[in-house]
């Protein structure tokens, strides 16, 4: 009798540079996960394959091997060129993900306008249009978003790699940005470098008398006002050139009836004087929303 011919399965791999590209999972998430699997005899869902190896499911991977337990697999993103596609691919499927920690998709989606504009040769609005319409949040999120990671980018690099800055509430990120490199190091070092430290040392920081966060606030609120005070000169000076402006026309309307000015002649001068009104209201009104 001729033997049964078993066809192999193909080997899994494991690149830890994606498997570490989503959060891990606590203690007691694992020992849920274990459970679970072991109550449904396996995953539910198939893990997903990139060129054999796993892009999603790392997880679910690993505790049906600690538990010998059977599970499915999905070929996906067969055109993806290269890694950096694939994280890209990883980081939007995570986006739409519920049980996702906001920091983690905040970031991702900020990653993502980067790689969009940066590999793919993307405009900037159309990579946030993508992105924002992917994630099922607004432009304006992703804007802001794309704000709070340019504003990590530019801290200590300690700071601008430790997952609990993203943590922190804008305020709080900018508070950081107050400090200098040396202070933000210092900072995130003193708060072991986990969030609730973190915001532990800026509350205590901010009441300390000539404390260098205390100090950088004061500075900043300095600097503040007298951009408040410039703008305030600057709308002066627009109400003083809006009134000369409508002195002009009164006064140019007049000698255009003493010289016997044609219509046309006339138009000409008209159009000017209402397009140069228009820029001036549009300036104006710009001014008053910065109040």
């Amino acid at each position: 009798m001729a033997k049964k011919k078993v066809t192999k399965k193909p080997e899994i791999k494991v690149n830890e540079e994606l498997e570490l590209l989503l959060p891990p999972l606590s203690d007691n998430e694992v020992e849920n996960l274990e459970r679970s699997l072991l109550r449904s005899n396996g995953p539910l869902n198939p893990i997903w394959l990139w060129k054999g190896t796993i892009v999603d499911g790392h997880n679910r991977y690993k505790a049906c091997r600690k538990l010998d337990l059977p599970f499915d697999t999905k070929d996906v993103w067969p055109d993806a060129k290269d890694i950096d596609e694939v994280k890209f691919l990883m980081k939007e499927a995570a986006c739409g993900q519920r049980n996702m920690p906001d920091e983690v998709t905040s970031r991702f989606r900020a990653q993502m306008v980067r790689y969009l504009v940066e590999k793919e040769n993307k405009p900037v609005k159309e990579a946030v249009s993508h992105v924002a319409k992917s994630a099922g949040v607004s432009e304006r999120q992703i804007q802001r978003d794309m704000a709070k990671s340019k504003t990590i980018d530019g801290m200590h690099p300690s700071c601008a790699k430790a997952d609990a800055v993203w943590k922190l509430s804008d305020n709080q990120t900018k508070q950081l940005e107050l400090l200098t490199h040396e202070e933000q190091h210092a900072l995130i070092e003193r708060a072991g470098y986990e969030a609730k430290g973190i915001k532990g040392e800026l509350r205590r920081m901010a009441k300390v008398e000539g404390s260098p966060l205390q100090k950088a606030t004061a500075k900043k609120a300095e600097k503040r006002a007298k951009s408040r005070e410039e703008r305030e000169t600057a709308r002066q000076m627009l109400d003083t050139a809006i009134d000369a402006l409508a002195d002009f026309q009164k006064r140019a309307i007049s000698a255009r009836r003493k010289l016997g000015v044609t219509e046309k002649k006339w138009d000409i001068v008209r159009h000017l004087i209402t397009k140069l009104d228009d820029v001036l209201a549009s300036w104006k009104q710009a001014a008053d929303e910065t109040k």
